[in-house]
């Protein structure tokens, strides 16, 4: 199954990917910045902005769970 990570590279976020590779899924991460060593193999996919118009389908295209973390609340 292909899941999505928003905040993948803070603290719980790393932590979640590593997890969820561990169990066989198929994880996808939504970064700010590229080339964090722990996302290695991870299919990564950068947003500069998330409050500006963001084109999501490539991110989104067949996955069915989204993990959303956020580093402070909205």
């Amino acid at each position: 199954m292909t899941v999505l990570v928003t905040g993948a590279t803070g603290f719980v976020g790393e932590s979640l990917c590593l997890s969820l590779m561990d169990n066989d899924y198929e994880v996808r991460a939504i970064v700010r910045r590229k080339n964090k060593a722990v996302l290695r193999g991870i299919d990564q996919f950068q947003i500069d902005d998330m409050a500006t118009h963001v084109d999501w389908s490539g991110a989104l295209n067949g996955v069915k769970v989204i993990f959303m973390l956020l580093q402070e609340p909205i």
